[in-house]
């Protein structure tokens, strides 16, 4: 008879060697991930299941998004877990079923890379127009450095190029790349380019690499990738900045032509000169009009005195037919104010009589003993009103007061 624990430690042993390496192929279900980064689910096809576990180092290494109902082919080994008598694949590897299998780990990829927005264009930075310094990241030994080279010192000799040596084929080779953009980052370089030649969907799958993408999203300089043919599309161009077709196109999009720089400098002075000339031609005309126009300043002072001489003539003989004109009024006016002289009239032998400061105008307004000032022609006299109304009047011709009147 056996124990529980005697059981199980003999099926571990006859079970667990015979199984270490075994791949299994089924449907993912009731996927459980943990905060530890352990994943849990299950391999089930028509007639049954089996439980599976993907340890947290080997969850991160998965390159595409494993949910339930997808079909995969899993690598690992059977363990028996003593505690509940229970087996498990503990999976070591797992990829999609089928020959869809890469490119839906590619999709998932994409689709995830553009929910950050990593593959928008507007973050997408422009190239400069005349870099000092070329980083490429690149195998020093492959033919896509030196086409690249050879038509980049074509297109601009001196040109000045540094290479981050890095491998472009074959597992790891994106930690590499990695490494070399972060090299050419920290050189100061304008532009970095990410460049190899073509080659089989194998070739260039590390340029799929997830770690690669958000590498060269990071990277603080404008990034171009030209990976592979014009054919050839992979996640490292769908995040670069710019995509070139090949090598040799990267070269073309990162440098312009010397000679049609220096052509075009040439005939923008061209331009300039003849505009300059025309500028100056015709300030030149306009000086000479000027200059007609002015003609003899001497002349032209004599002209003015002449002007003025006969607008201050006007003026005087304006002013001198209003000045007899205006006398004569005048004149006239004065003698018709000459009888209403008070002066000249007292001055003839006439007095006039002032009660109380006001002239006394009829014998009736002043009474017997009412004090007068009697002016004169010359000076005053002081009186006393004797008496008024008495006959003969003193000036004959002139009607005597009477009561009625």
């Amino acid at each position: 008879m056996l124990t529980v624990t005697e059981l199980t430690r003999r099926l571990k042993g006859a079970v667990e060697p015979a199984f270490l390496d075994v791949w299994v192929s089924g449907e993912v279900g009731n996927l459980r991930r943990q905060s530890s980064g352990h994943v849990y689910f299950g391999l089930k096809d028509a007639e049954a299941s089996v439980d599976a576990v993907l340890w947290a180092s080997t969850a991160r290494k998965v390159k595409f998004d494993l949910r339930d109902g997808t079909e995969v082919v899993a690598r690992g080994r059977i363990e028996i877990y003593a505690p509940r008598g229970r087996y498990q694949l503990v999976v070591q590897e797992v990829e999609p079923r089928g020959a869809g299998a890469r490119a839906l780990a590619l999709q998932q990829l994409r689709e995830r890379l553009a929910a950050e927005g990593l593959l928008d264009q507007a973050r997408k930075r422009p190239l400069p127009f005349l870099p000092g310094c070329i980083g490429v990241a690149t195998s020093t030994s492959g033919a896509a450095l030196q086409d690249f080279l050879r038509v980049v010192h074509g297109r601009f000799p001196g040109a000045r190029v540094v290479v981050a040596g890095c491998r472009v084929q074959g597992e790891g080779a994106a930690a590499t790349v990695i490494s070399a953009l972060r090299l050419l980052a920290d050189f100061g370089v304008d532009v970095a380019v990410v460049t190899r030649g073509g080659g089989s969907a194998d070739d260039l799958w590390e340029f799929n690499d997830e770690a690669l993408a958000r590498a060269i999203a990071a990277c603080p300089a404008p990034v171009v990738s030209a990976v592979g043919h014009e054919v050839d599309v992979s996640i490292a161009d769908l995040v670069a900045d710019v995509r070139a077709a090949t090598p040799t196109h990267a070269a073309e999009v990162v440098v312009p032509v010397r000679d049609d720089l220096l052509a075009s400098l040439s005939a923008l002075r061209g331009r300039l000169v003849r505009a300059e000339g025309n500028a100056l031609g015709a300030r030149r005309r306009v000086l000479r009009a000027l200059r007609a126009e002015l003609s003899d300043p001497r002349r032209v002072l004599s002209d003015q005195r002449r002007r003025l001489d006969e607008a201050l003539h006007r003026v005087a003989a304006w002013s001198s037919s209003t000045f007899r004109r205006e006398s004569m009024r005048v004149a006239g006016l004065a003698a018709r104010l000459e009888p209403a002289n008070v002066g000249k009239i007292l001055t003839r032998g006439f007095a006039l009589a002032l009660l109380n400061g006001r002239p006394l105008r009829s014998s009736a307004d002043a009474a017997p003993g009412d004090p007068l000032r009697v002016v004169l022609g010359e000076g005053w006299l002081d009186a006393r009103v004797e008496s008024r109304d008495q006959l003969p009047h003193p000036i004959p011709g002139l009607p005597a007061r009477t009561d009625e009147a």
